[in-house]
């Protein structure tokens, strides 16, 4: 089922009236509630990849066993239990443990052995033919649900709008913060250009510093670095006399030398930075003089007054693409390309099968296994990379839908989360929470990279021993992105010895 973009009210209605047609005369609880629901949120409601926007099969555990809530809306807040079709949403029915509770009060059975922080607002209960939705908040009781049938969904569509609203907030958000972080980078640029002597010459130097720049911002949002360090380093240095630019080649000189490997004497400040690997700051570059405006362009309004950490991971590429300018662009095929309009593209052409194939698996695990596998062997090309936004989106959903089959297969298993960041290394040496590694003696080396950094990373067991490559800073600015391998984590304790799906442009 491919993700349709429905803009008017009117579309949707059309879209509802379809949708009355196909389930009409089928529903089963066990093999048709996931497509019911997927179609209902995206082609009813308008909801885009509406697999990271609903949660099946979500595990609670009630009076010591565990249980699974048909479906959970969390940016809603909305808990859904379903059942077949046929089925009276009124009568009780006996439970596992010998209870007899209808579908509501099985809902709240479960509502209950959820954290404070995911207690629904909303629960519905559903036989295919007919909805009833409880709001939690105006009916704590549950008395008095809205009903509404099937037949009736195309005049009653308004009243699911509590489904969406919350979604529909949230990306409105995120759009802002990327258009803001695009904005912030672009304005920096501009001023940073133009205190170069030769732009021309000047050009690939100048892209460098604002991938340098930019990941020191990101950096030090998100945990890489220690909270405000790059801003704490550079808020006394005054701008004018060259002295700025000074301490900013000094910090990369930094950055890209090992603790070991440090000048002793560097100060606390300067050695609290840790070694970031992969070359991003290994080539010498051309600095031009700051000014005081730029300093506060850099501190206070991109470092101080900007969340990084929330910005998009897809839209670092653009961002990146953003400082060049348009004639650069044009000549190196760099267009800036939505996530809704990649998923125009992507979704067709594949994830659509797989996410089509995961339904039918079910919970069948040598079906799992297969599409796991089936996942790992596939080649992801993009002949016209410019930021990579394809590529990175492209390795988010194949992340996603991966977490979503390792969760059928582990079940009630404990499953170790890989963050960007942390690793073990092959030698033992183990990996503290903010990413730093602990030699044998005792001192603290890092070797990080952030998210929009990634080109390559192979996880090779469920242990968290892994690898990272990055890229290189003169490749980036080359706009020469090479691959992008997602992770992989066999939950079966075999190591993993071949990279997963390779993306390459």
């Amino acid at each position: 089922m491919a993700t349709q973009d429905r803009n008017t009210y009117a579309d949707r209605l059309l879209a509802a009236d379809r949708f009355v047609e196909d389930w009409r005369e089928r529903g089963r609880e066990d093999q048709d509630d996931q497509t019911f629901w997927n179609q209902f949120l995206t082609e009813v409601m308008g909801i885009k990849r509406v697999h990271h926007v609903i949660e099946y099969q979500k595990q609670v555990r009630v009076d010591g066993s565990a249980r699974k809530i048909d479906a959970y809306i969390p940016s809603s807040k909305v808990l859904i239990e379903q059942k077949s079709a046929g089925i009276d949403l009124t009568k009780k029915a006996l439970q596992s443990g010998g209870a007899m509770l209808t579908p509501y009060e099985q809902a709240m059975r479960y509502a209950g052995n959820l954290p404070t922080s995911e207690q629904p607002n909303f629960v519905v209960t559903c036989n295919f033919l007919e909805f009833r939705i409880y709001d939690r908040n105006e009916d704590p009781a549950g008395d008095n649900p809205v009903i509404i049938t099937l037949e009736e969904l195309p005049q009653q569509l308004r009243a699911f709008s509590f489904m969406v609203d919350p979604i529909n907030a949230r990306i409105a958000k995120q759009t802002k913060v990327n258009l803001d972080a695009a904005r912030l980078i672009g304005d920096l640029y501009a001023s940073i250009s133009d205190q170069y002597l030769d732009k021309e010459v000047s050009r690939h130097d100048l892209a460098v510093l604002m991938v340098r720049l930019l990941f020191c911002l990101y950096a030090e949002d998100s945990g890489l670095f220690e909270n405000d360090l790059f801003y704490e380093y550079l808020k006394e240095i005054p701008a004018g006399h060259g002295v700025f630019r000074e301490a900013l080649l000094k910090l990369f000189t930094v950055l890209n030398t090992p603790q070991d490997s440090r000048d002793p004497y560097l100060g606390d400040t300067l050695a609290s930075f840790p070694y970031v690997n992969g070359g991003l700051f290994a080539d010498e570059i051309e600095i031009p003089l700051f000014t005081d405006s730029i300093k506060f362009q850099l501190l206070q309004k991109s470092s101080q007054e900007f969340n990084w950490s929330e910005v998009s991971p897809v839209i670092f590429g653009s961002i990146f693409e953003s400082i060049l300018s348009g004639d650069e662009r044009r000549a190196g095929g760099m267009h800036y390309t939505s996530v809704d309009n990649i998923h125009k593209v992507i979704d067709p052409l594949f994830l659509d099968d797989l996410r089509t194939e995961f339904q039918k698996a079910g919970t069948q695990k040598p079906a799992l296994r297969k599409l796991h596998d089936k996942i790992a062997s596939l080649t992801f090309l993009d002949p016209a990379c410019g930021s990579g936004n394809f590529l990175t989106e492209t390795y988010l959903e194949l992340r996603a839908l991966e977490n979503e089959i390792l969760s059928k297969l582990l079940g009630d298993q404990t499953v170790i989360e890989f963050e960007y960041g942390r690793r073990t290394t092959d030698d033992g040496r183990r990996t503290t929470d903010d990413g730093r590694r602990t030699t044998d003696d005792g001192r603290r080396t890092t070797e990080i990279l952030p998210t929009f950094l990634l080109t390559r990373a192979k996880v090779t067991s469920l242990a968290n021993t892994s690898w990272y490559e990055s890229m290189s800073a003169s490749s980036m600015a080359s706009k020469s992105m090479t691959s992008l391998w997602p992770w992989r984590a066999r939950p079966y304790g075999s190591l993993i010895t071949k990279p997963t799906s390779k993306l390459h442009s």
